[in-house]
Parts: C-alpha cells; structure tokens; sequence
C-alpha cells in the first residue's frame, strides 16, 4: 500500500514520546501543593497582609544538650541557641514577620514569633483553571485545609488576628 506518510524508527519515537507528554498532562490535577520558604498572604478585605520567611535548620546540624532531670533540654546549631521545639517537631523557625496594615508596617518585636517551631508554608500550584463548580469548590476546600498563616481584620478595623495551624508530629 502506497502512503504519503512514512515513518521511521525515530519518528515513530518522537511521535509515541510526544503522545505520552499530552496523556501525562491530561491526567495532572487541577491544583497541588509544594512546600515554600516564603509566603505573603492578605486579609480577605486586603487591608492587612502578613510576609513569612521560615528557616529550614539541618536536622543533622541540631546539637541537644540535656541541662539536667528535671529541665527541658537545650538545642543549639552551632553556636546558636534555637528553641527546643525544633528536637521533636520540624525543624524550621521563622526567621522573618512582617505585618502592613493600610500600606503602614507594624513592627512586632521579635520576641513574639521568633522562638516558634515546627511551622510549615506551602503555596498552592494550580495546573489548570476549574473546570466546573465541583472543582471550584474543591479548589476552596483544599485552600481551606493548607496549613498556611492567614491574617484577618474586624469589621470597624482596629483588630488584626493571626492564625496558624502548627501540625503536631
């Protein structure tokens, strides 16, 4: 039979890896999560919104020192002295917090969040658009479940709440 097309070994290579990128792309998710260092989220009114850098220590590179029977041991990376959460929850630390309100930062002494472990940030992929209510309601539900920082203000805006789910290990 005479045909117009010819294929050769490489063609038919090519066009079988070119077929199995579109299928693997078809059966992707709508959305995923990956974990992040950094995260900046707003208030539903954006009024308000909180930036968080996380520090991700070495577990390896965590030092415990057991100070006596009945005191909490102490962690050390080097010669610095972390909070001993990072011993027995994730080893991360927030290393930066900021808040703006109305475009004005509000400085937070660092005694405040700088001696919290176990954090994590993740930051939503979204693969494709939702292609129906069902997926635009189950986009919502998985926001709804991440872990992340939110920030939220009252309604005459004097009151600016911060929440963050530290998952226990």
């Amino acid at each position: 039979m005479n045909s117009p097309f010819r294929f050769t070994p490489l063609a038919s290579v090519a066009i079988a890896a070119m077929l199995s990128q579109t299928l693997a792309q078809a059966d992707v998710g709508a959305f995923e999560s990956e974990a992040t260092k950094q995260l900046t989220v707003q208030s539903p009114d954006k009024t308000s919104q909180l930036s968080v850098t996380l520090e991700h220590l070495d577990r390896s590179q965590i030092r415990q020192v057991n100070k006596g029977r009945n005191q909490a041991p102490e962690a050390w990376v080097g010669d610095r002295q972390v909070p001993s959460g990072v011993l027995w929850r994730r080893p991360t630390l927030i290393r930066s917090f900021t808040v703006t309100i109305d475009n004005k930062e509000i400085k937070i002494p660092a005694r405040f969040w700088n001696d919290l472990a176990g954090l994590e940030l993740h930051k939503i992929v979204i693969n494709r658009a939702p292609r129906n209510a069902q997926e635009s309601q189950e986009l919502e539900e998985f926001r709804d479940s991440m872990r992340n920082p939110t920030i939220s203000r009252s309604r005459d805006g004097g009151t600016v709440m911060i929440t963050w789910v530290r998952p226990e290990e």
